[in-house]
């Protein structure tokens, strides 16, 4: 779904079950997700710039790219430009 720019996926637009945090990179300001489609019988990575100012909550709560880690569910997230999150939202 793209809207004003911003590509927004979460479960009810598309994103797929079993979405996780495959691995976290403060000091390169990266995460990696890992998208399962067991539909498909694969998995895809994908490796994301976090934006500086993006929201990130854990749990619903506020966090920092330091507070993700490898195997949290991913239950949604916002591109603003290709690659680059602006927002994520994780359960632990």
């Amino acid at each position: 779904m793209v809207m004003l720019g911003l590509m927004v996926l979460s479960p009810l637009f598309g994103l797929p079950k079993g979405t996780s945090i495959g691995s976290v990179n403060v000091k390169e300001n990266t995460v990696t997700l890992v998208l399962l489609r067991p539909e498909q019988g694969n998995k895809q990575v994908q490796v994301y710039k976090v934006d500086p100012g993006a929201t990130i909550t854990v749990n619903g709560s506020p966090a920092t790219l330091a507070k993700l880690h490898k195997g949290q569910k991913v239950i949604g997230y916002t591109e603003g430009e290709p690659n680059v999150l602006v927002s994520l939202d994780v359960q632990n």
